[in-house]
């Protein structure tokens, strides 16, 4: 994961370094601050904590 001062955080492939995808925060919050991130058991959703709850992303790769 990287995480910079902006709505959105991107999910890179470790093996590579490839940016696999870019993720896009909800609501219009001015907090952008991601506390921690989690993948459910099978990897196929992305778990964000934002300042407005628990985000979920499906991931595509």
């Amino acid at each position: 994961m990287h995480f910079v001062n902006t709505p959105e955080f991107r999910l890179f492939d470790m093996r590579n370094g490839h940016q696999l995808q870019v993720y896009q925060q909800p609501g219009g919050s001015d907090d952008h601050t991601v506390t921690s991130t989690a993948f459910s058991s099978s990897g196929r959703l992305l778990f964000a904590d934002i300042p407005m709850g628990i985000a979920s992303y499906g991931i595509l790769y």
